[in-house]
């Protein structure tokens, strides 16, 4: 239909020209034969120019399609009419191998000390350039995207080299991540002995503190030690906290006397208990014969004494006082006992001269006392015949009013030089 059947009143081309028919059909003739050919091979050959031939022969090896079986003058038939000798040897002819640069690049760079780990220049052809032209390569021709290589020798020659490069460069890697393995493991390790040590610290942090706790409830006396964790060296804990305690004990007490209270405290250990009354009540005054008051001739004393410390050596007399000594005969004699820092000394009762050959402090055994309140001393000496007997004569106590008990003074001093 055109302008002619909308424009005409009359019936007649309206009736010719039917208002269904659509605008656009035309009674053109239609597309030949020969047209629908040129038209297909135009675009076949349009979509071949936009691709890359790559060609690939299937070659059958039996006619039966089993498996494990070559037929040898079948497959020589499919090569020879297949042409794959001519195409080889065309091939041959030309470019033998085309490659993009980045992926040549990536397989041969190993081959070059200007390419190798990484190429500082500003493209990969530069870097495919740099690379040949090292390797004297010559029968090359570089495209654009691509490196075409002429002779498949050349190529073989890449591959020969890149083979023999391979197993050192697999070594170099396996050596830097077994490398890197081990620094993960050093520092997994480092990091464990790092927490390790936090906890430690964070253990015996809180043992203090628990200790701490104790010693606040009950005023500085540990009754029970709390239990230390595992290879805590609690034993110098508990040396500090006697230290700490002897310290608190002995800070009222003046540092003069603490000489005389280490002595009563080795009588105390030596004694455990035994005897009730030993002295350590009262002041311990040690050398009782230069005392005026227990020994009448004290002058004397004091001269005898210093003669024999300049004669002998035997060093300051740490106890002194009048004594029965007994001997074997069980016969009773009046005697003076001298205790020096090196030697024990029987001296006569009036002129305090020694008698015999003094006994060093080291020769002494043991010492025997009884429970009671009978002040008999028994000092064994293993290197002599006989032991040293003797009944201590006790001054007066002023506190008491009776006798004061030395056995536990002259056990404090012999216990003291011991330790």
């Amino acid at each position: 239909m055109d302008l002619k059947g909308y424009r005409c009143l009359m019936g007649v081309p309206s009736a010719d020209w039917p208002p269904h028919a659509a605008l656009h059909d035309t009674s053109k003739r239609p597309p030949s034969a020969a047209t629908l050919f040129r038209n297909s091979m135009s675009l076949l050959v349009s979509g071949l120019q936009s691709k890359e031939p790559f060609y690939v022969r299937c070659v059958k090896p039996n006619p039966h399609q089993a498996p494990h079986s070559w037929d040898e003058q079948l497959v020589r038939h499919q090569v020879a009419y297949l042409g794959l000798v001519e195409n080889v040897r065309v091939r041959r002819a030309g470019f033998a191998s085309r490659q993009r640069y980045d992926r040549f690049l990536k397989r041969y760079k190993m081959l070059s000390q200007y390419t190798w780990p990484n190429f500082r220049g500003n493209n990969d052809k530069d870097a495919v350039m740099v690379l040949l032209r090292d390797l004297h390569v010559s029968d090359v021709q570089f495209g654009h995207t691509k490196l075409f290589i002429r002779s498949a020798k050349t190529l073989h020659g890449l591959e020969a080299a890149r083979a023999e490069l391979i197993p050192s460069i697999v070594i170099l890697l396996q050596k830097l991540w077994r490398g890197t393995l081990a620094r993960m493991r050093y520092k997994k390790m480092k990091a464990a002995v790092t927490i390790y040590n936090a906890w430690k610290r964070y253990r015996v942090r809180r043992y203090i503190v628990e200790l701490q706790t104790e010693l606040q409830r009950n005023r500085g006396l540990v009754r029970h030690w709390p239990p230390p964790p595992r290879r805590l060296p609690v034993s110098l804990l508990q040396a500090a906290y006697r230290r700490w305690r002897a310290y608190l004990t002995l800070k009222p007490i003046p540092r003069a006397q603490w000489p005389q209270l280490k002595m009563k405290i080795c009588a105390a250990s030596a004694l455990r208990g035994r005897r009730t009354h030993w002295g350590q009540d009262r002041q311990w005054i040690g050398d009782y014969l230069a005392d005026n008051s227990y020994n009448g001739k004290a002058g004397v004393y004091q001269s005898q004494l210093a003669s024999l410390q300049k004669s002998q050596q035997v060093g300051k007399a740490l106890f002194s006082c009048r004594v029965h000594k007994f001997n074997r005969f069980n016969k009773l004699a009046e005697r003076c006992l001298l205790i020096t820092e090196s030697a024990i000394f029987k001296l006569d009762a009036n002129t305090f001269k020694p008698l015999k050959k003094p006994t060093a402090i080291t020769e002494v055994g043991a010492i025997r006392i009884m429970s009671s309140d009978v002040q008999l001393v028994v000092i064994s000496i293993p290197s002599a015949k006989n032991d040293l007997v003797v009944g201590l004569v006790a001054p007066q106590s002023s506190q008491t009013g009776g006798t004061a008990d030395l056995v536990g003074e002259l056990l404090g001093v012999l216990a003291n030089r011991f330790n």
